[in-house]
């Protein structure tokens, strides 16, 4: 076998590799943080706490507590709304200056500062 093919070969094999430790990763991911709840809040505080307070309550910003719109929100909605921003209502678009294990971090925090949802049992 010629040295080109072999040496495409290897590569091919080495790409294989690669391919196969990363599948299913996700860089997004907050679970490597022992507690990126406390994350969330640190980072939080110093960039949302002007309008939304430093307990969601709201100020100059919408309150995230009563939000029915934060409630209902999964954790992508919540990372990209983060990441997004709102800018023509003042809400910075947080993506290019924040990593997105940050955004994952900030979106879990805000979500715990929600109210526990009280779950009635059917009446008969």
């Amino acid at each position: 076998m010629k040295i080109e093919t072999q040496c495409f070969l290897a590569f091919l094999v080495l790409i294989s590799i690669a391919a196969c430790a990363t599948a299913g990763s996700d860089t997004r991911s907050v679970e490597l943080d022992p507690d990126p709840v406390k994350r969330g809040a640190r980072l939080y505080q110093p960039r949302c706490t002007e309008c939304h307070g430093s307990q969601g309550q709201g100020g100059t910003g919408p309150s995230l507590v009563q939000s029915n719109r934060v409630a209902r929100s999964t954790q992508a909605e919540l990372v990209k709304w983060i990441a997004e921003g709102s800018v023509d209502k003042g809400m910075p678009q947080w993506g290019s200056r924040m990593k997105p294990q940050d955004l994952d971090a900030v979106a879990l925090f805000v979500k715990s500062l929600l109210p526990p949802v009280e779950v009635r049992p059917k009446s008969r």
